[in-house]
């Protein structure tokens, strides 16, 4: 016989099970695949599993209160949570509500032409059918995520020998800013004027950088680890796993491993794109915009054609005030600068632009396009003349902007750092306006190398030559301040993006 106390919690199970949950569990899975397919990283899912608990509750809240029943609640809630996360496509969208339409029918009749409707029945075997979804998806993430996060990066034999503290280094990337060769040639647009303001300033200006790889995922990588990405221990570039391992490589590079050793605190400001993002410094500066799994999250739900409706700029805004951000040296340097002289800093300052989408003018006030997108998909042979010269107008104004915001913030900087303070502003890769991503060939994807480079190094002028690129960048910097002895790989270009194989193309100013 069971006690009163086994009657209770029985009950209360009874009850619980019977909760239509499935259509909060809809909206958790839907994060969750995404979340794993971009391979970002875990601790982006706080914000959006929160909200998915929030908007699922709500959802079946409404379905309850709409059809005076949690049963026949639970499954318009289910449909809608369908129709929600599939909602990039709006046919999808129409569909649902005529689902839902069609058990609210049900829901009046009460009865199909077989028999009474097993509302009740219909709750638990989604409930199950719902949390077996979500399990596998968890599992099916975690496995991933452990196995393209092993052993991607190379050790490099490489000990700081130091016989005075080294100086602080700042490293300010603006993502995909052309050389002023190419700006000139390709966009006919002059930026003489941000050149001079470096060299004023006591920068070197190289004026035939160049980067490794076309694009930051492949950059980056390649410039922390110190090494070639055919010297780590990556997949083949075909592989799935092959972008998180990528990005497992720059999780735990080895820049940051010799930076420790040479006594360096690090710090890092997010671009706000999870692929490139170094949480793994000592202080990572976020600006607390849109995650990238969020963007991803509403783009490929109904929240994006909602957006369009209520607020067609807000994604755009979200990019702007990250820019702006970023380059605003109050937001990250003081937290750098104001702990103990004796321990000198890193600092990475990643600044998701002039890199598409465009969202300024040149004088800084805010462009109204509506499509954004990082790479423009048209087929080359598909593009007038005029949507190039178009591209490359919006390109050459939010340049312009972001150098007029760059020297501010070089200013801020310079004034808050030792005068031997290493700063360097660098770009991962040019532009691509005219690049023909169908059909690359190492003639028309010229710009897409050409990455604008410049260094203060007091005491040391000219320290990277006039052409250098992104993988020798630590070795220079490590064997001149921090005393070690590594030997200064090949410069060579490779061409291509994955899934494609990366030709080794050398240096594309010779061709």
């Amino acid at each position: 016989m069971t006690s009163p106390t086994g009657q209770r919690v029985n009950g209360l199970w009874a009850t619980v099970s019977s909760l239509p949950v499935y259509p909060t569990i809809f909206f958790v899975a839907f994060v969750v695949d995404l979340w794993s397919n971009a391979s970002l990283d875990a601790r982006l899912l706080i914000r959006p599993v929160v909200v998915a608990v929030v908007v699922g509750l709500i959802v079946t809240a409404a379905g309850i209160a709409i059809t005076q029943s949690r049963h026949k609640g639970g499954v318009v809630a289910g449909v809608a949570a369908v129709g929600i996360v599939g909602g990039d496509d709006r046919r999808l969208i129409v569909l649902a509500v005529v689902a839902m339409l069609a058990i609210l029918i049900l829901g009046l009749r009460e009865r199909t032409f077989s028999g009474p409707i097993p509302w009740s029945r219909a709750t638990r075997g989604l409930n199950i059918l719902a949390s077996a979804l979500l399990v596998v998806l968890a599992v099916s993430a975690v496995s991933a995520l452990t196995r393209s996060s092993s052993g991607a990066a190379v050790h490099v034999e490489a000990t700081p020998a130091l016989s005075t503290t080294p100086p602080d280094i700042v490293v300010l990337l603006l993502d995909a800013h052309a050389r002023a060769d190419v700006l000139a040639v390709d966009y006919d647009a002059d930026m003489s004027g941000f050149v001079n303001a470096l060299e004023q300033r006591g920068f070197d200006v190289s004026s035939r950088s160049r980067s490794n790889y076309m694009s930051t995922q492949l950059t980056l990588p390649s410039m922390f680890n110190l090494n070639d990405l055919s010297e780590l221990k990556l997949p083949d570039v075909a592989d799935r796993l092959y972008g998180p391992a990528l990005n497992a490589s720059l999780v735990d590079n080895e820049a940051f491993r010799i930076l420790r050793e040479g006594g360096y605190r690090i710090g890092a400001v997010s671009p706000g794109y999870e692929g490139v993002a170094l949480r793994n410094a000592d202080r990572f500066f976020d600006a607390g915009q849109l995650s990238e799994l969020e963007t991803i999250l509403i783009a490929n739900s109904a929240a994006l054609p909602a957006i369009d409706v209520v607020a067609p700029t807000a994604l755009q805004d979200q990019l702007r005030n990250r820019i702006r951000w970023n380059l605003d040296p109050d937001n990250w340097l003081p937290e750098m600068t104001s702990t103990s002289a004796s321990q000198p800093f890193f600092l990475f300052v990643h600044v998701p632009s002039p890199h598409p989408p465009y969202v300024f003018y040149r004088d800084g006030s805010p462009r109204q396009d509506r499509v954004i997108f990082f790479v423009d998909r048209t087929p080359f042979v598909q593009r007038t003349q005029e949507s190039i010269d178009s591209t490359a107008t919006a390109y050459v104004g939010q340049l312009s902007y972001v150098d007029t915001l760059a020297t501010a913030a070089i200013d801020k900087v310079l004034a808050a750092v030792p005068d031997d303070a290493v700063v360097i502003v660098m770009a991962d890769h040019g532009p691509d306006a005219h690049v023909d991503w169908s059909n690359l060939t190492p003639t028309n994807s010229h710009e897409r190398f050409a990455a604008f480079f410049a260094a203060r190094t007091p005491g040391h002028a000219t320290l990277f030559g006039d052409a250098p690129t992104p993988v020798n960048l630590f070795r220079t910097l490590f064997n001149t301040y921090l005393g070690t002895d590594l030997p200064l790989l090949s410069d060579d270009s490779f061409m291509g993006i994955p899934p494609e194989q990366l030709v080794d193309i050398g240096n594309p100013d010779e061709r």
